[in-house]
């Protein structure tokens, strides 16, 4: 990925960040709000790579342990995204294949909220969110599906210049 496109990349994911804070929570939907941070990693890694998927997603997770209010310990989040934008990259790397790339970003919106508590806990969050995953599970994998197919190619796009390369 070039110098611009890594910059134009980073713009997007803290667009992502700010939208993901300030608008999609007072959003009527029902359930959670969308995890538009968690899609847009999983489309630029699926654009790039592993490499470039773990460094977006550990700097995406950043953002969102930073970002107001961070009742939270830091690097939860950073962990979280980083695993996410390692897996999905990997995922692209040994299939190239469209169906397998989008069902790994499906996998990844549901193992997210487990990943996130699990880390949380880990890093000594009094208020780890274990009793609320299972209903974070379903909203974030519906989300995902819904928005796979808009946001990944927008991603790829961005990540290779094209929009055709490894998605379809």
């Amino acid at each position: 990925m070039s110098p611009v496109r890594a910059m134009a990349a980073a713009a997007v994911l803290i667009v992502a960040v700010v939208a993901q804070h300030a608008f999609l929570p007072w959003l009527p939907l029902p359930g959670p709000a969308p995890d538009l941070v968690l899609v847009a990693v999983a489309g630029l890694a699926l654009a790039a790579g592993s490499g470039a998927g773990t460094l977006l997603g550990f700097l995406a997770g950043l953002a969102l342990d930073l970002a107001p209010p961070a009742n939270h310990p830091i690097g939860a989040w950073a962990m979280c995204m980083s695993l996410a934008g390692y897996v999905i990259g990997l995922a692209a790397d040994a299939t190239r294949r469209g169906v397998a790339a989008y069902l790994a970003v499906t996998v990844a919106a549901a193992v997210s909220p487990v990943a996130y508590a699990l880390g949380a806990g880990a890093l000594g969050s009094a208020r780890t969110l274990v009793g609320e995953v299972p209903g974070l599970l379903v909203g974030q994998v519906v989300y995902a599906l819904l928005l796979t197919p808009v946001v990944v190619p927008a991603m790829a796009r961005l990540a290779l210049g094209r929009s055709s390369g490894r998605l379809p």
